[in-house]
């Protein structure tokens, strides 16, 4: 396990391997277990909601939840996704839970 990696557990395989909020991070040499980003889909109505984790952007417009933004394709929590919204104007990238990007 990388000591530099917070939130992190043991080697694994998959996130069968891991505590049952841990999922299998397969994207760097070692694999591990890692939690979620700190916040991720905590409720809130404004981003100063979400300002002490890691998900830092309030969605208020439908789930009204803390999102993680600045994402690439693969790199958001098991269980979410990268959307793109730059076509709706949005300036970012967001991690949704998987399939509820609106693009």
């Amino acid at each position: 396990m990388p000591a530099a990696i917070l939130g992190t557990q043991s080697a694994c395989e998959s996130s069968d391997d891991c505590d049952s909020e841990y999922a299998c991070n397969l994207l760097d040499v070692t694999s591990y277990c890692q939690r979620p980003p700190v916040g991720q889909g905590q409720e809130c109505l404004t981003s100063e909601d979400c300002a002490t984790g890691e998900a830092t952007y309030c969605e208020t417009m439908i789930a009204r939840q803390c999102l993680v933004q600045g994402c690439d394709v693969g790199t958001c929590f098991e269980g979410w996704e990268c959307c793109d919204l730059t076509s709706l104007g949005f300036e970012d990238t967001l991690c949704v839970p998987e399939g509820q990007c609106p693009v």
